[in-house]
């Protein structure tokens, strides 16, 4: 059976929550807390529940309907989510589950797009997964065996950072003070307009310290300090199995000390510490770039595969509505079908 609730009712976020909590797993992502802060809030976010002979399979995600038409589509949230269901549910079950969701979307909807975890069993999709980019998701081993691992260069950066002194703290979220909530905001905020980053990763210090205040349990900071001084930071997720590397920055003169290595290093030893299995450090922006080559430093044989569903359940109004973009933007001047076939978007009526 399958219901399709309302998130933006505080009664069935509640019940949502109540239905998370019962899983035996813990993902930062799946959370409310996290949906509200880090990513688009609750307006038109719904979950989409299957529910069958006791077992219970969610969807969340945003839907939307489509501008000036009577049409909608689906979205999942930023990050690493998917389908959530309880730990040791048969793969059969989940399965069934998507069969379900996919012909309520065939009935419903233009297209869905759904933001995978990495640890997604994509057996239960017959079609529509595709790749979109390397990702890192680095296995914590022992000492030994992972200071080995590391590219010569990360060796090196971390032996400088200890002859700098370089100190450091991680702290718990739900142990975090404001005090230090706010030396980790000053410097995230500095990084974000000194690599004139794009909107999107930028967020208020009450996103925060809301997320802290709530779900503190769900992220872990670490802070590299000089002399007392604090000169990087990051706030990394964490679920059960996993550390997820999220928002962070660095002091801009404190780079020839090499902080920022030394900071992966300290999370990657806290983990061992905590019994954590992986550190998420993901990609770059879209292609192997220069970021993703400087996470890959750490974990050089720990490339994965960051899948998407990409779903087309009406495939006349998705083509008409695609035409339609694709005239507006040929329109432009000096536009040319080779730029708008380069946009690589879905859905393609969303891409302008």
């Amino acid at each position: 059976m399958i219901e399709v609730l309302d998130l933006n009712k505080e009664s069935n976020r509640s019940f949502y929550k109540k239905i998370i909590r019962s899983f035996n797993s813990a993902r930062p992502y799946d959370s409310l807390e996290f949906i509200e802060n880090f990513s688009e809030g609750f307006e038109n976010l719904v979950c989409i529940k299957y529910e069958k002979e006791g077992n219970v399979v969610l969807l969340p995600g945003y839907l939307k309907t489509i501008d000036n038409t009577d049409y909608k589509d689906f979205v999942s949230p930023y990050g690493y989510s998917g389908l959530i269901y309880n730990t040791g549910t048969k793969i059969s079950v989940v399965k069934n589950a998507w069969q379900d969701i996919k012909i309520y979307f065939d009935e419903n909807l233009v297209s869905s797009f759904i933001r995978f975890s990495l640890d997604t069993n994509y057996t239960v999709f017959e079609e529509g997964v595709i790749p979109l980019m390397k990702n890192i998701r680095g296995e914590i081993v022992d000492y030994e065996t992972q200071w080995a691992n590391f590219d010569n260069k990360v060796r090196k950066n971390v032996k400088r950072a200890k002859r700098e002194d370089l100190d450091f703290e991680v702290i718990e979220g739900n142990k975090l003070s404001k005090e230090k909530l706010e030396i980790f905001y000053s410097i995230y905020v500095d990084t974000m307009k000194r690599n004139n980053a794009a909107d999107k990763y930028y967020f208020s210090f009450e996103n925060f310290r809301s997320f802290v205040n709530s779900r503190g349990e769900l992220c872990v900071f670490c802070f590299i300090l000089d002399q007392g001084k604090v000169i990087s930071v990051e706030m990394a997720l964490r679920s059960d199995t996993a550390i997820f590397s999220f928002l962070g920055g660095t002091l801009e003169d404190a780079f020839k000390k090499r902080p920022n290595d030394f900071l992966k290093y300290v999370l990657i030893n806290w983990a061992r510490d905590n019994s954590i299995k992986y550190f998420v450090l993901g990609g770059g922006y879209g292609t192997e770039d220069g970021i993703y080559n400087y996470k890959k430093s750490f974990f050089p044989n720990d490339v994965i595969d960051y899948c998407t569903g990409q779903f087309i359940h009406n495939k006349q109004v998705y083509d008409n509505l695609s035409k339609k973009v694709k005239e507006n933007f040929l329109n432009k001047p000096d536009a040319t079908e080779e730029d708008f076939n380069n946009l690589n978007f879905f859905p393609l009526y969303r891409a302008i």
